[in-house]
C-alpha cells in the first residue's frame, strides 16, 4: 500500500486539506466510474478517511464490457475495505453523453444517505473543458460558472450536497498518484474507449489538449479562474435578481393577491439589463420545477417584449402579460382550464360537493352561533346556517346582481374585474346563489373559482319560512385552491 504521507503530490494534498475542513462525522459517497481519477479519488479518500467512505459503480450498459468493469471496481474496493453499490441503469436514445450522465446522477442522488455528501472527481481539465465547450455554445454568466467546488441542489425533494475537492488539481498531478498506486499495490483503473471516441466533442478537445497546452502553458489554470470569476458574478446577479424580483412583487400587490401560479409586476424603473436579470432567474426556478433547462437570450426577449393581454408559450410555460404583470402559467393551462361539473340539484349545508378534481366542504364555525355580520372576501370565505340550501350555475353571460347597500344592480362581469380577478380565473368559475325552498335560485352570494372562493359582502338572514332559523349552527365554506 502506498505511503498515506506521501509527499509532494498535489492531488493527495488536495484531499487532506479538503478534509481538515470537514466535520469528523461527516460520511462521504463517492462516485466511481473505475476510470483513473474516480478510483484514485474512492481509493484515497477511503484510507484518509477510514470507515466514512462508501462508493456507487453505475453500469451504464453501453458497451460490452461494461459488466467486466463493474467485476474490476468491485474486487479492488473489496480489497480497500470500501463498500460499494453496483448499479445498473438504462440510457435514454439520443444524445448518448447527456443521458448517460442524466441516469448517472439519478442513481447517484437516488443512494445519497440523508448524512451524505455525494463526492465526484472533476479536475481542472474537467473545468477548463466545460468553460470551453459552454463558450463555444455561447452561455452566458451562468454557463460559464462551470462545476463548483460544493454545491447544494434540491433534488427529489430532498437538499443534496455535491462536492469536488480536485477541482483545481491537474490531470498530471492524479496522473502521478495513480502511478504510484498501480506500482505499489499493483491496481488497474478501466479504459472505457468511449473516451478515445472523437464523436463526442469533449474527447475532441481533449485531443486537441497537448497542442493547445503547447502554445499557451497556462491556459488550463486561465479557463479555470474564468470559471471562478463567473461563479462570483453569478451570485451577485442572483443576489441582485432576488432584490429585484422583492421589490417588483412589493410594488404589485395584484401579483401577490392572484394565487396564479406566479406573477411578476414590470418595475419602469429597472433598466433593461436588470429586467431580463430579474426574468432568467425567475423563469429558471420555473423551468427547475419541471427539469427542464432555463430559457435563453432570445427567449427572454421575446417575454420582455410581450404586449399586454398577449400570451407566448415558452418550453413547458405559458406567459401572459396582464394589468402591467408577467404571469405563469402550465403551456397546456389553456386546454385544462378549470372544467366545472355543475351540480344539477340545489346543495343542503353542510353537504360535501365536488366541482371537477376539486372537493368543497363545510366547516362548523364553533364561534359562530349566530349568524355572522357579513361574509369575508378579502379572506376568501363564505358562512352559512346548517340546512340553507345553495344553487351552483355556470356563467352564461350577461348577469348581474344586487351588492349589499347598493341600489343598483351591477354586471357580473364588470364585479369580477373590480376584484382583480385575473381572465384566467373569470373564464371558468360558479356562480353561488341562495336557493329557496323550490330549489330555485335567489340572492347571488359570489362565485366559485379554480382559485378559491370569492364574493360580495352580505349579511346572512334567514330567508324564509321553511329555510333555517337564526339559532342554526353555522358552517364555513372550505373550498381549496387549485392551479
Amino acid at each position: 500500500m502506498a505511503d498515506l504521507h506521501l509527499p509532494g503530490n498535489a492531488a493527495l494534498e488536495a484531499l487532506r486539506q479538503w478534509l481538515a475542513t470537514l466535520h469528523p462525522d461527516q460520511q462521504l459517497l463517492v462516485g466511481c466510474s473505475g476510470g483513473m481519477d474516480s478510483l484514485m479519488l474512492t481509493i484515497w479518500l477511503g484510507r484518509l478517511w477510514r470507515g466514512r467512505v462508501r462508493a456507487v459503480h453505475v453500469n451504464h450498459q453501453l458497451h460490452p464490457d461494461a459488466a467486466d468493469w463493474s467485476v474490476q471496481v468491485s474486487r479492488i474496493l473489496v480489497a480497500e475495505q470500501i463498500p460499494c453499490s453496483v448499479i445498473a441503469v438504462r440510457v435514454d436514445p439520443g444524445n448518448l453523453e447527456a443521458a448517460a450522465r442524466q441516469a448517472r446522477y439519478q442513481a447517484m442522488t437516488d443512494l445519497l444517505a440523508a448524512n451524505e455528501w455525494l463526492v465526484l472527481a472533476h479536475h481542472a481539465q474537467d473545468q477548463a473543458e466545460t468553460v470551453l465547450q459552454r463558450l463555444i455554445r455561447g452561455s452566458g454568466v451562468t454557463g460559464l460558472a462551470a462545476m463548483r467546488p460544493i454545491s447544494v441542489q434540491q433534488h427529489a425533494g430532498r437538499t443534496i450536497t455535491l462536492t469536488r475537492p480536485l477541482l483545481q488539481v491537474s490531470r498530471t498531478a492524479i496522473r502521478q498518484l495513480a502511478d504510484l498506486t498501480a506500482r505499489t499495490d499493483g491496481y488497474n483503473w478501466v479504459e472505457d474507449p468511449a473516451n478515445q471516441d472523437p464523436r463526442f466533442d469533449r474527447v475532441w478537445l481533449r485531443q486537441q489538449w497537448p497542442q493547445w497546452e503547447q502554445r499557451w502553458p497556462q491556459w488550463e489554470q486561465s479557463l479555470g479562474l474564468v470559471a471562478q470569476r463567473m461563479q462570483d458574478a453569478d451570485q451577485i446577479l442572483c443576489d441582485m435578481a432576488q432584490l429585484d424580483q422583492a421589490r417588483c412583487l412589493q410594488a404589485a400587490q395584484i401579483c401577490q393577491k392572484q394565487q396564479a401560479q406566479a406573477g411578476l409586476w414590470h418595475d419602469p424603473a429597472l433598466s433593461e439589463a436588470r429586467v431580463r436579470n430579474v426574468l432568467y432567474h425567475w423563469t429558471g426556478a420555473l423551468q427547475h420545477e419541471v427539469n427542464a433547462p432555463p430559457f435563453n437570450q432570445h427567449w427572454l426577449l421575446q417575454l420582455q417584449q410581450l404586449p399586454d393581454k398577449q400570451a407566448i408559450r415558452l418550453g413547458h410555460w405559458a406567459f401572459l402579460r396582464w394589468q402591467g404583470c408577467w404571469w405563469a402559467r402550465p403551456a397546456d393551462w389553456e386546454k385544462n382550464v378549470w372544467q366545472v361539473t355543475v351540480p344539477v340539484q340545489p346543495l343542503r349545508v353542510p353537504q360535501a360537493f365536488r366541482v371537477g378534481a376539486q372537493s368543497g366542504y363545510w366547516q362548523p364555525e364553533a364561534a359562530c352561533m349566530n349568524p355572522p355580520q357579513q361574509n369575508d372576501q378579502q379572506n376568501g370565505s363564505l358562512c352559512l346556517p346548517g340546512g340553507q340550501s345553495v344553487l351552483l350555475t355556470a356563467r352564461q353571460g350577461g348577469e348581474r346582481l344586487r351588492l349589499h347597500g347598493r341600489a343598483h344592480t351591477i354586471s357580473l362581469k364588470k364585479w369580477l374585474q373590480s376584484g382583480s380577478l385575473s381572465p384566467w380565473q373569470r373564464q371558468a368559475c360558479l356562480l353561488v346563489h341562495l336557493a329557496d325552498v323550490a330549489g330555485q335560485p335567489q340572492a347571488l352570494l359570489g362565485v366559485l373559482t379554480a382559485h378559491g372562493w370569492f364574493g360580495d359582502a352580505l349579511p346572512m338572514v334567514p330567508a324564509e319560512a321553511g329555510q333555517p332559523s337564526s339559532s342554526s349552527v353555522y358552517y364555513r365554506l372550505v373550498f381549496p385552491a387549485g392551479c
